[in-house]
C-alpha cells in the first residue's frame, strides 16, 4: 500500500491511477519549479507557485473526469431518444458542462498564475489568462520590429 502524507497526495494518486489524468510535461514543470526553489522566487512566492502548480493538475484532472462522465452520459444514451427529454438528463448534462468549463476556465487562471511568476511579469494576483495573451503579442510584435 502507498504512504500518503495528505488527503491531497491521495486525491492525486486517484486521478493518476484509476482515473488516467495525463498532462504532456506536467512533471518536468514540476521538478523545474522545486529545483528553483525558495532561494531564486522567494518562500512566498515559491509556496505559491506550488500550489497554483497542483491547482492546475487538480482542475484539468476534474475536468477529465467530467468530460469522461459527459462522454459516457451521451453514450449510454444514444441508443433511447425519449431519455434525453427527461429533466434528470438534461439538468445532469447542464451540471457536467457548467463544472467542465469552471474548471478549466480556473485551470487557465492558475496557469497564468505560473506564467507570472516565472517570468516576473509584474501583474497582481489577479491576473487573468487574456494579460498575459496581450503581453505575448506584444513580445511578438516587438520581435517582427526588431525591437
Amino acid at each position: 500500500m502507498t504512504n500518503y502524507n495528505t488527503v491531497e497526495d491521495l486525491e492525486i494518486d486517484y486521478l493518476l491511477k484509476k482515473k488516467h489524468v495525463r498532462i504532456r510535461n506536467y512533471r518536468k514543470l514540476d521538478r523545474q519549479i522545486k529545483f528553483l526553489g525558495e532561494k531564486v522566487l522567494g518562500k512566498l512566492n515559491f509556496e505559491f507557485l506550488s500550489l497554483c502548480h497542483l491547482g492546475v493538475f487538480w482542475k484539468a484532472g476534474i475536468a477529465k473526469v467530467l468530460r469522461d462522465d459527459l462522454e459516457t452520459m451521451y453514450v449510454e444514451n444514444i441508443d433511447d431518444i425519449q431519455i434525453q427529454k427527461k429533466p434528470p438528463w438534461m439538468l445532469r448534462k447542464y451540471m457536467l458542462v457548467t463544472a467542465l468549463l469552471g474548471n478549466l476556465s480556473g485551470a487557465l487562471d492558475l496557469v497564468s498564475q505560473e506564467i507570472n511568476l516565472l517570468y516576473d511579469l509584474q501583474f497582481d494576483e489577479r491576473v487573468s489568462f487574456r494579460d498575459i495573451w496581450k503581453e505575448i503579442s506584444k513580445s511578438r510584435n516587438r520581435i517582427k520590429r526588431g525591437i
